[in-house]
């Protein structure tokens, strides 16, 4: 594979993963696609899953998450975006039990923001909020202020 190739495949990956966070069903497909061609690239897959929660797929999505968390736990390599996607889709299913016990995996100790970068703390902390955990995520946008310095101070 040459560079260009590889370079197009990223920028295709990219229209194909934003046209479909905008709802754009047949970059559903596009993304399966290149997830098929490449299990193992973990941004893509994200990329995959985020698309297919966004159009409100959450039992393919549940699948996909699985499947990567499955090869994630057999080689002991940490990857809390994949946690932080079951928390998402947890509380979009309304499943409450499984929502909280990932949550809480993931906010263990109050949480570490190193763990994610800032855009998914950010995600989290608006899950938290959605999900009535105003404490828990009061807490941790408090430690986020501490990280980020620059975040401009809001009322929660």
């Amino acid at each position: 594979s040459t560079y260009s190739e590889g370079s197009t495949n990223a920028l295709a990956s990219f229209l194909a993963w934003q046209k479909g966070l905008f709802g754009d069903k047949l970059k559903v497909e596009e993304l399966a696609n290149l997830v098929a061609q490449k299990p193992f690239n973990y941004n893509l897959r994200i990329q995959y899953i985020e698309v297919l929660i966004a159009q409100r797929n959450y039992q393919e999505a549940l699948k996909n998450i699985n499947e990567v968390y499955r090869n994630l736990q057999a080689t002991q390599i940490q990857r809390p975006e994949f946690e932080l996607l079951y928390v998402e889709v947890y509380a979009a299913l309304g499943d409450k039990q499984t929502y909280r016990s990932m949550k809480d995996k993931l906010l263990i100790n109050g949480g570490d923001p190193g763990k994610l970068d800032l855009h998914n703390n950010l995600k989290l902390v608006s899950i938290l909020i959605d999900n009535g955990d105003i404490t828990q995520a009061r807490s941790f946008f408090k430690k986020l202020k501490r990280r980020y310095i620059y975040i401009k101070p809001i009322t929660l």
